[in-house]
């Protein structure tokens, strides 16, 4: 995997890894946290619409960051991000929902029928 820096706000560098579809590591999962109950999973998002692609760029303050191509309007990155997850988890759309956040950035994501050990391996 390629290895990129990203120049941060503080005039600081961050070294991160160029997270594109199927390209995430462990590492960068690192400080994700996801609940667990008897028969789905709950985590949280930070969704960056309008971005250039749809990708999984890490974990930001225990959310994992998600950049996608739909603009927020009229619910088309909560139709764009409930269809990616789906994809990268290989579940229905009908087993994704947002919990909370459906107007804000800040989302919480369940996904029924999966352990939080399956969502880590196919994350």
């Amino acid at each position: 995997m390629k290895r990129r820096r990203r120049f941060q706000p503080n005039g600081g560098v961050r070294a991160g890894a160029d997270h594109q579809a199927g390209q995430i590591d462990a590492a960068a999962l690192s400080g994700w946290s996801i609940a667990e109950t008897n028969d789905s999973v709950t985590f949280a998002v930070r969704l960056a619409p309008r971005s250039s692609r749809n990708q999984i760029v890490g974990v930001e303050g225990g959310a994992l960051k998600i950049k996608l191509t739909a603009p927020p309007v009229e619910g088309a990155a909560n139709a764009a991000l409930i269809e990616f997850v789906a994809e990268r988890l290989d579940v229905r759309r009908s087993a994704v929902s947002i919990v909370s956040g459906d107007k804000s950035r800040n989302k919480l994501v369940r996904v029924s029928g999966l352990t939080r050990a399956q969502v880590l391996e196919r994350m």
